[in-house]
């Protein structure tokens, strides 16, 4: 039997997805999708993390989502997603709002890398022009709060 085989054997063990394991493991998958690069006994334990679907690489695994570029847009829908199912019912629409204010439009598109401070005052000036300031502290707190989870 291969170091493969018994590698994967305590794979199940762990309750882990055994053929995700085994193409990580054996190289069928790029090793760089993940950023990863490292060949070593190392790989046996990324393998590991990846086929493990409640790990954060293994959920991103699933999702087929390799180092993810998140735009504004992007970030505010997963963040909504993981945020909203643990806000009381009543709150979740307008806690959405805030985040999906129509000055964020401009941004939406823009990797949250690439954001600076200069792309993020005028869309806090025109709010603060359009809205009550409560209104504004609340979409900027939320924001930051999206930033800080991401």
């Amino acid at each position: 039997m291969s170091h493969v085989t018994y590698k994967a054997r305590d794979a199940a063990k762990r309750g882990r997805n055994v053929k995700t394991f085994v193409q990580v493991l054996t190289g069928i998958k790029s090793e760089d999708e993940f950023g990863y690069s490292d060949t070593s006994d190392n790989a046996s334990k990324y393998a590991d993390d990846i086929a493990d679907e409640s790990s954060e690489w293994g959920r991103r695994y699933l999702r087929r989502e390799r180092q993810p570029t998140w735009t504004w847009r992007s970030l505010r829908d997963r963040f909504l997603e993981e945020k909203l199912p643990k806000l009381k019912a009543g709150y979740r629409k307008e806690y959405e709002r805030y985040l999906q204010l129509p000055e964020f439009a401009q941004i939406e598109d823009i990797t949250i890398g690439d954001l600076r401070i200069i792309d993020l005052d005028p869309i806090r000036d025109k709010m603060l022009k359009a809205y009550a300031r409560s209104t504004v502290n609340r979409a900027i707190k939320q924001s930051r709060e999206m930033l800080t989870w991401a």
